[in-house]
């Protein structure tokens, strides 16, 4: 939802498990709906008379606790507004797909595959990760398909 702030006031602290020390605001909005909120400042990010978007995420005691933030510069606040990245460009994004592609081939095949199989299998991975489409192999089979357990000659008396 989205309203002006109408009172901000100062309702404690607390400390996170990793020691650091959360404030919390009682924040009443000009539509009536009050939300207690966390920042990690003494200053919220937000002032009274500022147009926020709100969400209530609980109640504790008959209290809305959530999340207040104010909308990114000259764009409407919405819900469904994409959100802030953890700052991996595409090319990082793609680089993690390509190592957990990687990681999963080294996990299907064994240590008699070869190497070269093993980054085919992986870069078929990769393709499906990508493109979310199951593409048939052209020529050979899959690098898993291609493993050749042949047994050993068994010379002694034992079934197995």
């Amino acid at each position: 939802m989205q309203s002006k702030i109408k009172s901000i006031t100062p309702d404690g602290n607390w400390e996170t498990r990793d020691g650091n020390t959360m404030y919390r605001q009682k924040v009443v909005f000009e539509d009536g709906v009050m939300v207690v909120a966390n920042s990690k400042t003494p200053e919220p990010p937000y002032a009274v008379g500022d147009e926020a978007e709100y969400s209530i995420t609980g109640k504790y005691k008959g209290v809305n606790n959530g999340k207040v933030v104010k909308p990114m510069d000259g764009q409407q606040p919405s819900s469904n507004a994409p959100r802030k990245s953890y700052g991996k460009s595409p090319e990082e994004q793609k680089q993690i797909v390509r190592q957990s592609c990687l990681k999963c081939a080294c996990k299907v095949t064994d240590s008699l595959a070869d190497p070269i199989q093993i980054v085919g299998l992986a870069q078929y991975f990769y393709e499906y990760c990508m493109s979310g489409e199951v593409k048939p192999s052209v020529g050979k089979a899959p690098a898993h398909a291609e493993i050749d357990l042949k047994e050993e000659p068994n010379d002694d008396d034992l079934p197995f």
